[in-house]
């Protein structure tokens, strides 16, 4: 059981306001998101969630995080342009065990112009 109340975790990954700066990495030639640069994203701050909560409880330890499984992606609306919005990505861990644990993570797109988008689970 979780031995301590999860925190939330966000990141904005703000394609609108530094648009030099991330656009070559996440848009593809044809304007569209680069899913892979995305997924790879979402593991690393998974992997930043799960260090967060544990260096808590044992901070000299050495950390090694690995991602067994994604259980599972929910993609509820289709991807906008990398161009179009800025992406944040919010998570916390939602159960541990012995030498494991659950972290949730979800992505929503914040179109430019301040509506809300896309999300995934």
């Amino acid at each position: 059981a979780t031995t301590k109340p999860a925190e939330a975790h966000t990141l904005v990954v703000p394609f609108g306001e530094q648009r030099d700066a991330w656009l070559p990495r996440y848009e593809t030639p044809h304007g569209t998101m680069r899913i892979g640069m995305l997924l790879e994203d979402l593991d690393a701050f998974a992997a930043h969630v799960a260090i967060a909560f544990s260096d808590a409880l044992n901070p000299r330890r050495p950390l090694t995080v690995v991602t067994a499984a994604v259980s599972h992606i929910h993609a509820l609306a289709p991807s906008p342009r990398p161009s179009e919005c800025d992406v944040v990505l919010s998570g916390g861990v939602v159960h541990t065990g012995r030498s494991s644990m659950d972290v949730a993570v979800s992505v929503k797109a914040l179109l430019n112009g301040g509506g809300g988008g896309g999300g995934g689970g």
